[in-house]
């Protein structure tokens, strides 16, 4: 065969076979992806088109998705081929609007179009001169006049600043978006000089005046709003008294009207004790006394004027007198006495007490009386003082430095870390693992018995020996000696030795006899137990006929 006629032949299959598997040429943005082995980089097994696939390129795009913002940061927008449809043609308009450019909701994106912005097209504002980080968009190779990214919802962005940056940037403080003046929203009492009285008769330009810059051809001259002298009245009224009484004119006048001024319309801020909250309500005559000169007030502390609510029981706090760490002029309460400030103190608040109301531990001492002592100072912190002692003094001797901490952790009552070695009885194995409550029984008044628990076994165990291995003691007393067989780990006898511990030796085939053999089930009022003592050792016992058989063999013989 020809060489060039199989060349041909294999270039011929190839082309057809990729025109029959791809639906159509890529778009131009999309050109270096053509062909059979680049499918994958968009296309995920199974299904159409992987989203994770188009945003490793798209990152501009991955970038808002991933801050939550824009179009696609709605789950409804995230497959990318419900608007983007490919294998078109390489000039083929990438995006789908499903009821046209013009009638897309825009509130999709978080941008919602009100007033004049609704009557905007598209590109009136998705253009290259509004996009404020362009070498983004440029650096990920799309054209700035033509995509829709890279906007931000600032004002200034598309509009020129009228202000030259006087004020703040969000602009619908003051203005709407159906028109720029009036400014609907603007209220000279948000600013640091409210209007009051005949100032809000006074014309903007009067203090507001015009100033010319000639930053836009269209926009020259603009209205002074900072750096504008209002301290005092002076700025811009004479001073009839000559700064005689200072430059502080609102110590006696006000707005209304120069002629309309009182004392008590004087400004107390300009004075070493400004007046707020619950001050500003006190009559000038409850501080200044008739004939009291000024200089001679007090007012350091609050206790200069004010009696010990909490008669003295913070007299040992380095701030006594200073309420200010507690309460504001604004009212007694709330209280800004926090839980950070509490840790502070000798007593920190953990666990439980966190959930504790105040009014638990600083309850009133006087109740139904126009005056109600609140109790803080305590003379200790330890848990006895407000709990009772559900041990009725039972385990005071356990207690040492710490009290109730020894055993018993802040963050619940049932958590318990007792060193149960202490009483003369460590708990090991089987008994580490057994529940306080097995041994230690609530006595007749309702509560648990920890001390003159007895020691032995048979006060907590059943004996299955059915008091085979008690012992005497004095007073005729029996008891059980179940640790010479056996151990906390289980019931098995582990520490018995036949040898030493029964008076019958296992030598020979009796080592190999099963213990049931000479030890039998017993029943006795209506309890079942292995006897193991009294237990006859004779031969003659348990091999007795046999051995009878053999003396009558041996009188025949003789």
């Amino acid at each position: 065969m020809d060489l060039r006629y199989g060349l041909f032949a294999l270039l011929s299959f190839w082309s057809t076979g990729f025109s029959q598997l791809s639906p159509g040429d890529l778009h131009q943005s999309h050109a270096q992806l053509e062909g059979l082995k680049n499918c994958s980089e968009c296309h995920g097994i199974g299904q159409k088109i992987a989203a994770d696939n188009c945003l490793k390129c798209h990152r501009v795009l991955k970038e808002r998705i991933d801050e939550n913002i824009g179009l696609h940061s709605n789950a409804a927008y995230r497959e990318c081929e419900k608007c983007h449809v490919e294998h078109h043609g390489r000039d083929f308009d990438l995006i789908y609007w499903e009821n046209g450019q013009e009638n897309f909701n825009h509130q999709l994106t978080g941008f919602v179009l009100e007033g004049k912005h609704a009557q905007l097209k598209c590109r009136d504002c998705h253009q290259a001169k509004h996009i404020i980080q362009i070498e983004t968009i440029t650096r990920a190779k799309k054209n700035p006049d033509k995509t829709f990214l890279g906007l931000v919802s600032r004002c200034n962005t598309c509009h020129f600043d009228e202000h030259r940056g006087q004020l703040s940037l969000f602009c619908q403080n003051c203005h709407t978006f159906q028109k720029w003046k009036p400014a609907e929203f603007f209220t000279h009492s948000n600013t640091r000089y409210p209007l009051t009285g005949k100032h809000t008769l006074v014309s903007c330009v009067k203090c507001h005046f015009p100033l010319t810059d000639g930053q836009a051809d269209n926009d020259k001259t603009y209205l002074k709003m900072t750096g504008l002298t209002y301290n005092n009245c002076s700025g811009c009224h004479n001073d009839i008294h000559k700064n005689k009484f200072g430059q502080n004119c609102a110590k006696c006048h006000n707005t209304t009207g120069w002629t309309n001024y009182e004392s008590d319309s004087f400004d107390h801020s300009m004075t070493r004790y400004p007046l707020n909250g619950k001050h500003r309500e006190v009559t000038c005559k409850k501080c200044h006394l008739p004939g009291k000169s000024l200089a001679s007030l007090r007012f350091n502390r609050c206790l200069d004027c004010h009696d010990d609510y909490h008669k003295g029981q913070f007299t040992h706090r380095p701030t006594q007198g200073d309420c200010q760490e507690c309460h504001t002029v604004y009212g007694y309460k709330p209280v800004l006495f926090t839980i950070e400030k509490h840790n502070q103190i000798s007593f920190k608040l953990e666990g439980g007490h966190l959930a504790t109301p105040c009014n638990r531990c600083h309850y009133k001492l006087k109740e139904g009386t126009s005056f109600e002592l609140v109790k803080f100072s305590f003379p200790s912190t330890n848990c006895i003082d407000c709990h009772s002692d559900p041990h009725k003094g039972s385990v005071t001797k356990y207690m040492d430095e710490v009290g109730c901490s020894g055993c018993h952790d802040v963050q619940s009552w049932q958590v318990i870390t007792f060193d149960h070695s202490r009483t003369g009885f460590p708990l090991e194995l089987k008994h580490a693992k057994a529940p306080c409550q097995s041994c230690h029984k609530k006595s007749s008044e309702n509560f648990i018995l920890f001390t003159h628990t007895a020691k032995n076994c048979e006060n907590c165990h059943q004996d299955p020996h059915y008091n085979q291995f008690a012992t005497s003691s004095g007073g005729n007393k029996k008891s059980q000696t179940c640790e010479k067989c056996h151990t906390p780990r289980d019931w098995k006898a582990e520490r018995f030795n036949h040898d030493i511990h029964a008076l019958f030796k296992l030598e020979g085939a009796h080592e190999r006899i099963s213990c049931n053999k000479c030890h039998p089930t017993e029943t006795k009022s209506n309890i079942t137990f292995v006897r193991y003592k009294p237990i006859p050792s004779n031969c003659i016992d348990c091999h007795g006929k046999s051995l009878k058989q053999e003396k009558i063999g041996d009188a025949k013989i003789n």
